[in-house]
């Protein structure tokens, strides 16, 4: 198959540009044609693959770069647009449907906060005049279904899957006060933009309460940050003495201090998917998680919000005894989306 993704490629981090990055070796690796349109970065000047093309300069000549590379794509080609929460996507995405108009085209949501931003009357029914001109729709989560479902999105324009794809753990990177807390104290991860929807609050209030000589703290942060909320939460980690903080980790450096803990903790007030909940989940890791969302079937759930419901975990010393679904078949899946929408493309073609 032909694939063009279009979304953030790393740099910057973040679940969604990882996901893309993945995608495209597993795409690239089962001897698909695939490119990578990055629309979104900011950083123009990283150095990306060969595969990935980043539009540079001012307005018109980014403008004539994407027009450009929608004369380049074959009609045959399935356009696969990663989205988070469509705040800047909704506005741009006339001129996109209108460039790749001949084009088959999907879209994953990636981002839980995508049914807020979509809230309003007038805002629901523009992006339902948007979302009708894709052949399939990829959600992480079933609250977004029901959302569609609100919008007037057939079901049958709707897939299921959770933005995982298996990462490939690099030890060698992990810092070394992190490596030497290992096996002599509990190791527990956080991940996440350094912004409030991440309630970092909640487990650096239960931190205060255990014993600092069994547990040590990963806060792993990448990405967006809110100046106001760091100096908030950094001001509260620089009290405790057994914390190791982080800056936009290596996707697969991240996966191995993932690999080395005992616990992963998310504490999310609304969530998509969790990309870092099913990482743990796949090196068989014990996952804390709120539950604003519904969770994989192995996560132990605290109320969203309340720091003595997450403690009473730690003190439960919960350990994970399910089975986390294969990685491959997330990749199968969305290959199954592809070849479903060539087919409605074929049918429309035949009319």
């Amino acid at each position: 198959m032909n694939i063009l993704l279009i979304g953030p490629y790393p740099p910057p981090l973040g679940g969604n540009s990882v996901h893309i990055q993945r995608l495209l070796s597993l795409l690239q690796a089962a001897h698909h044609r695939v490119k990578v349109l990055d629309i979104f970065s900011t950083n123009h000047a990283a150095s990306k693959p060969a595969e990935v093309l980043v539009l540079t300069g001012g307005v018109l000549r980014k403008l004539a770069k994407l027009r450009a590379a929608a004369s380049n794509t074959p009609p045959d080609t399935i356009v696969h647009i990663h989205v988070s929460a469509m705040r800047r996507f909704k506005w741009f995405a006339p001129l996109l449907l209108v460039l790749f108009w001949r084009q088959p085209k999907v879209m994953t949501i990636h981002s839980g906060s995508f049914i807020e931003q979509t809230s309003t009357t007038w805002i629901r029914l523009y992006v339902k005049q948007i979302l009708r001109w894709f052949s399939q729709i990829i959600v992480v989560n079933e609250e977004q279904i029901q959302h569609l479902k609100t919008l007037g999105i057939p079901l049958e324009k709707i897939d299921v899957i959770p933005a995982f794809l298996p990462p490939t753990p690099d030890i060698s990177g992990i810092p070394p006060e992190i490596t030497t807390a290992r096996g002599n104290k509990m190791l527990a991860v956080t991940s996440g933009y350094l912004t409030p929807i991440y309630h970092y609050d909640l487990l650096i209030d239960c931190i205060a309460q255990l014993d600092p000589q069994k547990y040590h703290f990963i806060f792993s942060f990448y990405n967006t940050i809110d100046p106001e909320y760091k100096a908030h939460i950094y001001g509260r980690l620089e009290q405790l003495n057994n914390v190791s903080i982080s800056h936009d980790l290596p996707p697969n450096v991240f996966a191995g201090i993932l690999s080395q803990s005992d616990v992963y903790v998310r504490t999310t007030l609304t969530d998509g998917d969790a990309v870092a909940v099913r990482e743990a989940l796949y090196f068989n890791k014990t996952v804390f998680a709120s539950d604003c969302v519904k969770r994989p079937a192995a996560c132990h759930l605290f109320k969203t919000g309340d720091s003595q419901d997450l403690l009473r975990l730690f003190s439960d010393k919960a350990e994970n005894h399910a089975q986390q679904e294969a990685a491959e078949t997330q990749f199968q899946r969305i290959l199954t989306v592809y070849e479903k929408a060539q087919r409605l493309a074929h049918k429309v073609e035949k009319k």
